[in-house]
């Protein structure tokens, strides 16, 4: 188990992760611990590509004085619970193969 500096509780939350008990809408409370612990006040917060689920999470639980904006760049939902459906079929193969095959995929767009 990794030491935190955010105390007691924040140590059991990481031994928690360590077990695949994490729930999306706790990672907020990890950010506030953060920014807490470094004395920030307000913040805002920019995600890219799969981190705008956590962004959302964020957004959603973190009153508005403290959180200021959120950016989102190339962001992607939660594909495992909300799925492709009204996804284009290239995106989509893509998604589904990149699990997969990451280096091709890597490959395709790059080429």
């Amino acid at each position: 188990m990794t030491s935190w500096p955010f105390g007691h509780k924040r140590n059991k939350r990481c031994q928690r992760y360590n077990h695949n008990h994490f729930v999306l809408l706790d990672y907020p409370d990890d950010i506030l611990a953060l920014v807490d612990y470094l004395n920030i006040r307000k913040f805002g917060i920019v995600a890219v590509s799969d981190g705008a689920p956590y962004a959302f999470a964020c957004r959603r639980r973190i009153s508005h004085p403290r959180l200021t904006g959120m950016g989102i760049v190339a962001g992607i939902h939660p594909v495992a619970s909300l799925g492709t459906t009204g996804m284009k079929l290239p995106s989509r193969l893509m998604l589904y193969v990149s699990t997969w095959f990451p280096g091709l995929v890597t490959w395709l767009i790059d080429s």
